[in-house]
């Protein structure tokens, strides 16, 4: 009867260890697997953030348009990547949002983003409040309002209002066609030059 007793509680105990040994795996193997899943899900936002949505930002940068040291002018620098349908660039809005205020632009062809004064087709020209101008940089367009795959585009516009250190500023392209681009400003220096680069 002792032999048995002691066969059965030493059973006993192994059969309780394996359980928790096997309860231990499974907790670590469980987290192991959600960190994965949540690690690719972000992954899987962000190359639907930059690549799925079919225009890629190259840069963004601004201009002070005072002596102020705040930023007035918004310059963003997109392509339209090969493969990629064409878009109209009359039929793409620009959207700009700010922590307490925001404006929608709608393409002029009137305006000039490679000059910087008071002249007519300038952005500095306050005609131009409510509209972007855009500016060919790379690859041939068949059609100036036309944004064909592989093509670079400059496009430009007035900020609703002028920007300093730590404003957030998301500005967004969104074209008819469904593509569009998704970019949140948040630059904090101080701003001490005529040119500020946001991005990248």
């Amino acid at each position: 009867m002792t032999k048995k007793g002691e066969m059965g509680i030493s059973t006993l105990i192994l059969t309780t260890s394996m359980i928790i040994v096997s309860a231990v795996v499974f907790m670590v193997f469980f987290d192991v697997v959600r960190s994965v899943e949540s690690e690719t899900h972000s992954a899987g936002m962000v190359i639907k953030k930059n690549i799925g949505t079919g225009i890629h930002v190259i840069k963004i940068y601004g201009e002070d348009g005072s002596t102020n040291n705040d930023v007035d002018y918004l310059y963003e620098e997109i392509k339209l990547p090969y493969g990629s349908d064409e878009i109209k660039i009359n039929d793409t809005l620009v959207i700009v949002s700010l922590s307490n205020d925001s404006r929608e632009y709608t393409y002029n062809n009137n305006i000039n983003c490679s000059i910087n004064d008071a002249s007519a087709g300038s952005i500095y020209n306050t005609t131009y409040a409510n509209n972007y101008g855009a500016q060919h940089l790379r690859g041939a367009a068949t059609y100036t309002d036309t944004i064909v795959a592989g093509e670079v585009v400059r496009i430009c516009f007035k900020l609703p209002r002028a920007i300093e250190k730590e404003d957030r500023v998301l500005v967004s392209v969104i074209a008819k066609e469904g593509f569009s681009a998704r970019t949140e400003i948040n630059y904090r220096k101080l701003i001490t030059d005529k040119t500020i680069y946001f991005f990248p």
